[in-house]
């Protein structure tokens, strides 16, 4: 009797933390979501407007243009960010010197704050000032571009910030699951006579999917959160070029100040992440059992 009354001891940190910093803010979040919640009104206080700040999000132009730039942010960021990291996975599983020295250096940019990454990049693609329009104008880009500053190049600019930061999280995920496979089976294809394409296809990737997918689960919903670098970066723009759904939402709610608002457009975000991950987990685990 007294064991079980220990483990509920240990457990009630982690109860109490779970209910203060998640369900309860959930919960509230959901509150506000049916309630008219202005701070620049309190006097007006929370009225009941049941699905109707649903319904103004949904029915904004503005929310749909967020939703295509956000889509398209995450799926550019996400394919580059697995396409680099496998290759880099790749090179340096074959590393026999300095591999150490190699992963450490990779993984720098994770460990960095974000909000130092966003004034870091802003500072190098300055047009005038910054070190990489100075190397790009040397092989033949026009100089002094904005690259931050101009509408057409903005998003596209802060996809390469993001791919920079994230990617040796993939890269170190997948090179776990490159350093935990048996060498038997690539042994076996080279006596066969099996070419490297052909090995890496056939053998490779069945072996290292499962850390595949859990990298680019990671790196999706990871994605959808960006929010420092846009903010450092651009700051949503220019005009509306990168106002993805965390920085409209930080907008409604933190300029706006429409609180009942923006939470409900928390809450959309919320489920539209957990449907897109549920249906690429499902479409991976038809990959699986298919192959």
């Amino acid at each position: 009797m007294e064991e079980k009354k220990l483990k509920y001891i240990f457990l009630l940190p982690v109860f109490v933390f779970l209910l203060a910093f998640i369900i309860f803010p959930l919960a509230y979040s959901i509150y506000l979501s049916f309630h008219r919640c202005g701070l620049t009104h309190p006097e007006i206080g929370t009225p009941f407007v049941g699905i109707g700040n649903y319904w103004e999000l949904l029915s904004s132009p503005e929310f749909w243009d967020s939703t295509l730039k956000t889509l398209g942010f995450v799926a550019g960021s996400v394919l580059f960010s697995f396409l680099l990291g496998l290759g880099l996975a790749l090179s340096l599983v074959r590393v026999t010197r300095l591999k150490e020295f190699f992963r450490t250096a990779f993984v720098i940019p994770t460990i960095m704050p974000p909000i130092v990454i966003g004034l870091l990049w802003r500072f190098m693609l300055h047009p005038h000032l910054g070190i990489i329009d100075y190397l790009l104008s040397q092989v033949g880009f026009p100089p002094h571009m904005a690259w931050l500053g101009n509408p057409s190049t903005a998003l596209f600019s802060l996809m390469v910030i993001d791919v920079w930061e994230w990617m040796p999280l993939m890269m170190l995920i997948m090179l776990a699951g490159l350093m935990s496979i048996p060498k038997a089976p690539f042994e076996a294809a080279k006596v066969d006579g099996l070419s490297r394409w052909t090995t890496f296809r056939k053998l490779t990737v069945p072996m290292i999917k499962p850390m595949m997918i859990v990298a680019i689960l990671i790196r999706t919903m990871d994605a959808f959160r960006t929010f420092e670098i846009i903010y450092t970066g651009t700051k949503g723009g220019p005009g509306t070029a990168t106002k993805t759904w965390e920085f409209f939402a930080y907008r409604i709610g933190w300029e706006y100040f429409n609180m009942g608002l923006a939470s409900a457009f928390s809450i959309i975000m919320l489920f539209l992440i957990i449907g897109l991950c549920m249906l690429l987990l499902r479409s991976f685990r038809r990959g699986v059992q298919i192959g």
